[in-house]
């Protein structure tokens, strides 16, 4: 379940872990990405994109520095490698949980 908030999306996945959360997230908001450059008629291979996340854990999964141990982890970090792999320039970068909390207020 998704709604807007102030030009926002809270998506809504059930039971999960903090980092399981991270990355559904993350999907979710590659895959919407994918969608706007192709309604744009953009090629995404020529797109740049940053990425942002609380979680050092999946940021570390993602850029090869941490193993992910637990198999629903490891399908997660798969899928979204996967989609990362369709941009032309990924960068991945840890934030602290406080800026998020600062910003979004959760």
């Amino acid at each position: 379940m998704a709604e807007r908030l102030q030009g926002m999306k809270r998506l809504r996945f059930g039971e999960g872990t903090n980092n399981e959360a991270e990355y559904w997230s993350l999907l979710e908001g590659l895959r919407w990405t994918l969608d706007e450059a192709r309604r744009k008629r953009l090629t995404s291979s020529e797109l740049e994109i940053n990425v942002l996340g609380d979680s050092l854990l999946v940021i570390r999964q993602l850029q090869g520095e941490w193993k992910a141990r637990d198999a629903r982890m490891r399908r997660l970090r798969d899928e979204a490698a996967t989609l990362l792999a369709r941009f032309g320039k990924v960068r991945l970068q840890h934030r602290p949980r406080s800026h998020s909390v600062a910003e979004f207020g959760h």
